[in-house]
This record gives C-alpha cells, structure tokens and sequence, in this order.
C-alpha cells in the first residue's frame, strides 16, 4: 500500500503545469464509445491527457492512440496498469469485463472511469466499489445523462417547485441500433446483463429517478419480436412508482427502424406546469401559467467532456463523483427488479 501511494505521489509532482495537475490517463477499450471519450479528451488539453490506449485488437488501440494524440498503445491493458505515471483509467470495454478490469485497476492504484451500466449483477458492482473503496481511489459511472444540459434544468424546475407537485413522467428511447451484430458482444444476453433495458435504458432510468426522486416499487414487460439476432430483449416497458408516489413511465426499444413521431426522452406533468424535452432538439420548454417557455441547451456531446471534467475535479480535490459506484448500483438494482418483474409478472418492491 505504501509503495502505490507513494508512486501515486511521484506521479502527482511530476506531471504538473504551471501549478496545476494535468490527469494522466489510460484508455482501455477502443471500440465504438470511446470515440466519443476521445472528442472530450481533445477539449480537455491542460486538464486530462491520455498517454496509453488498450485494445485486443492492435489496429483499434493504434488508431485510438493516433486520434488522441496518446504516446503508445497496447493489446494489453494490464501494460496500462503496470505503469506508475499513468493516475486513472477510462474503461469502454464490454458489460462482462468491467468488474474485472475495474478491480484489477483500483488494485493497481488508478482511479477509475467506467462506462455504464457498472456491470451486469449487484454482486459485480459490489466487487468494484469494495475494491475503490480499499484502495482508496475514485470510481466513477460515465452516465453522461447526468451531465446534459436538458437534464439538469429538468431537475432545478422539479426541485424549485415551478411545475408544483409532479404526478408524472415519460421517458422514452426509440432506436435501432446497427452496431448490435458489428459489436460481436451485444448479441449476447449474458455479456450484456440483459438487452436494451440494462444497455441504452439505463440511461433513462437513472435520469428519471435523479430528477423524479427515489423508487419505491418496479413493474416491468419485455420482449424480443424484432431483433432476433440478439437473445437480450429489444423492447421493455418499465413503471415506476416513486417514493412521492409520483408515476414515471419509460418506453424503450431497439426495434423501432421506423419513428411514427418525435421522440421524448422527458416529458414531466405537474399541477403547475409541464416540462418537455423533445427528441435531441437544443432546448427544453417549460408550461406554466399558459405561457411557453423555450430554454436553450447545450448540445449533447457536451455531456462527454463535462463528465470527464468532473471526473478529474474528483480526482483533483478528492470529492465523490455525482456518478459514483453506489448511485450506479442503485439504478443496476432498478433494471433487475424490472427483469424479475417482467419474469414473474408482479411488481417488486426496492
């Protein structure tokens, strides 16, 4: 322990400029959302760089190298590991391999960016805390619908009373997706943790009981009409009955090669007003009093580089990140009662 913290140390005093640390980082996992990983590294230039990437394949982590502009790359990512100037880890690898890289990274000492979901079963997301926790590094959930703009000015109207008492919400994720077969590992229920639910939705999911509140029971239906090339299921239909005893609603799907009408990630009705978020428009309106009120927001790839930001500021001033462990476990909790009540066909209480 004293040989990782003091390595930790070196590398702090070592990589500095003009008085301000500049996060050292290893990518592992070069596939389809680190893309949108390196974009935010590349407008974090002073803050965050990353010097090593990580993919089996050599020509993935090559490439990945050459586009963030990354000293060297490996088929390896335990090379990333062994390295005691690298501070933290960015994983965008597989469900099925983020408890096990994610341990095996906070045993190194790196702190720890993972992409969502945290992992496929409670007890793998509890492997991964326990182990931030004992060697005392960060663990943070690149759940980067924390970080929309939409999304937070859904919560500061929620939580400022301006819609009054918030009866209900709808969600909605309407796609099909064509990576499912390219990605090799997404046809595969028991790598993903389940379909379109634990993948894409959780997104929703964690956005609904950030900004509606805590959940206090889960009903759920699923199926797989459409996309038989995977064994998880592409459509589920998952209700919330909230602590406030407030309804959310959260239509999801990977089948939809057609869109009948504009889509909407957020729309929340309360007896004072409504909020809605339409498709990815770049505003929100707010209705009250017989007005409509036109809130402009950032795009959505913004969401990317504001969650490595924080992750940094985390690592720089020792907080706890907004997406932490346990508040990504918490959702993960959320999806499996929904499979568990889809399965028995009965609410289930959480």
């Amino acid at each position: 322990m004293v040989g990782r913290e003091n390595r930790n140390i070196e590398a702090f005093w070592n990589y500095r400029i003009g008085g301000f640390m500049v996060v050292r980082i290893g990518l592992i996992g070069c596939g389809g959302i680190s893309r949108e990983h390196i974009s935010a590294y590349l407008k974090l230039k002073g803050k965050a760089e990353v010097v090593a990437t990580a993919d089996l394949v050599e020509e993935r982590a090559m490439n990945a190298a050459r586009a963030v502009g990354a000293e060297t790359h490996y088929t390896d990512y335990r090379d990333i590991l062994k390295r005691p100037d690298i501070d933290a880890v960015d994983i965008c690898l597989p469900h099925h391999l983020h408890a096990k890289v994610a341990v095996e990274a906070a045993e190194a000492g790196k702190h720890i960016l993972c992409e969502k979901p945290i992992a496929r079963s409670l007890e793998e997301a509890d492997s991964m805390i326990d182990a931030a926790r004992r060697y005392g590094v960060k663990l943070m959930i690149a759940e980067n619908w924390r970080f929309l703009s939409q999304v937070n000015v859904a919560k500061q109207v929620v939580e400022n009373g301006e819609l009054g008492t918030v009866f209900l919400a709808k969600s909605s994720l309407v796609s099909f997706p064509r990576d499912l077969v390219s990605s090799g590992w997404k046809l595969y229920a028991e790598k993903v943790g389940g379909g379109v639910s634990i993948d894409s939705g959780i997104h929703n999911v964690d956005m609904v009981r950030w900004v509606i509140g805590e959940v206090k029971t889960v009903t759920a239906f699923t199926n797989r009409l459409i996309r038989t090339e995977i064994t998880g299921e592409d459509t589920g239909c998952i209700l919330f009955k909230h602590v406030s005893d407030a309804i959310s609603v959260l239509a999801l799907t990977w089948a939809a090669r057609f869109s009948a009408d504009r889509e909407y990630p957020l729309k929340i009705y309360g007896s004072e007003g409504a909020f809605a978020w339409s498709a990815w428009d770049g505003y929100v309106v707010v209705y009250k009093d017989g007005k409509r009120r036109v809130i402009e927001t950032k795009p959505f790839s913004e969401s990317f580089k504001a969650e490595i930001e924080h992750f940094v500021t985390c690592i720089e001033s020792d907080r706890t990140p907004l997406t932490c462990g346990e508040e990504a476990r918490r959702d993960l909790q959320l999806v499996l009662a929904a499979y568990e009540s889809a399965k028995t066909g009965k609410a289930v209480k959480v």
